[in-house]
């Protein structure tokens, strides 16, 4: 047992890389930095104006949206949804997006949580 503890232990540290390596452009005297998440100023502007744009308030399931005032979301694959089928689709409403009947234009339930990291 004692022999399979050792043996793991070279196998771990054989396979890990060492800090040195880490650093890919280590100079002497000079440390490696992990980036984080970009400052604010780097951010692309896609970025800071999604941003700017609050969310506005979830509207509750049952609601009947106006028609021809919300943007329809035509391409759900793109934004990480399911694709639409029996009758819904996927509207926009102060950048949330929600499923709503097509008929009836009645909320479903709020998907924003479910959209990927491009919404």
């Amino acid at each position: 047992m004692r022999f399979l503890t050792v043996i793991s232990a070279l196998l771990t540290a054989a396979i890990l890389p060492s800090q040195a390596d880490a650093c890919r452009l280590n100079v002497g005297g000079s440390k490696c930095v992990v980036a984080g998440p970009p400052a604010p100023e780097y951010q692309s502007r896609i970025i800071r104006m999604r941003e700017a744009q609050p969310r506005g308030a979830p509207i509750p399931r049952g609601t009947i949206l106006p028609r021809n005032k919300y943007n329809i979301l035509l391409m759900a694959d793109y934004y990480g949804l399911p694709a639409v089928e029996d009758g819904w689709v996927y509207i926009e409403v102060e950048r949330n997006v929600y499923r709503v009947d097509f008929l009836t234009y009645e909320v479903l339930e709020m998907v924003t949580d479910q959209t990927a990291a491009n919404w």
